[in-house]
């Protein structure tokens, strides 16, 4: 009986030998867990383009740069529908690549990513024309993980400034950034 060659994590470093399929259930974990005990459920996944048009200039030089088409787009709330986390994941051509479009963007805020909302339940109300969301509190991170590039943004839903809550959502986009990747694609493992 012949076994199955073990997988190689190498293999995720390059986009001609990285077999992780384009979608959310493959490189967003269904849910997670933060530092500060909450969970966190998706409620939205889907593949879409790279270039949206709330995202900043400077995020969008740097992602046409690297050559970004598509991306795998998740949102998260946790059981209260207190917090939303949304995550991105960017496959590009090869780890340097992510290396270096994380570098790129070392500079760039939180808010310069975009923002993307699920179609309805908590948090769909966010992307309503006019809602301003730069003034609520939130937290975002960025990172590299094989050839992905992965940003995450935690806000509070109720949109309320109040430095004292960050630590919850930087507990939870920072969960959400090292929960998302190929590892969720169990060919991966």
């Amino acid at each position: 009986m012949e076994s199955s060659p073990a997988f190689d994590p190498a293999s995720l470093d390059l986009a001609r030998t990285d077999g992780t399929p384009l979608t959310a259930n493959a490189l967003l974990p269904t849910s997670f867990t933060d530092a500060k005990g909450v969970e966190y459920t998706r409620n939205s996944g889907s593949a879409q383009g790279c270039l949206d048009s709330t995202i900043a200039d400077n995020v969008k030089t740097v992602l046409s740069r690297v050559g970004c088409d598509r991306q795998v787009v998740g949102t998260y709330t946790d059981s209260k529908d207190r917090i939303m986390v949304v995550v991105l994941v960017i496959p590009l051509a090869d780890r340097k690549t992510a290396e270096d479009a994380d570098d790129a963007l070392a500079g760039a805020s939180t808010t310069d990513w975009g923002f993307w909302c699920p179609k309805t339940g908590p948090g769909s109300e966010l992307c309503d024309g006019g809602t301003d969301l730069t003034g609520a509190t939130q937290s975002g991170y960025r990172g590299h993980h094989h050839r992905y590039l992965l940003h995450s943004l935690a806000i509070y839903l109720s949109l309320g400034n109040d430095s004292s809550l960050e630590e919850w959502t930087k507990a939870a986009a920072s969960a959400a950034l090292d929960e998302a990747g190929p590892s969720n694609y169990p060919g991966n493992h």
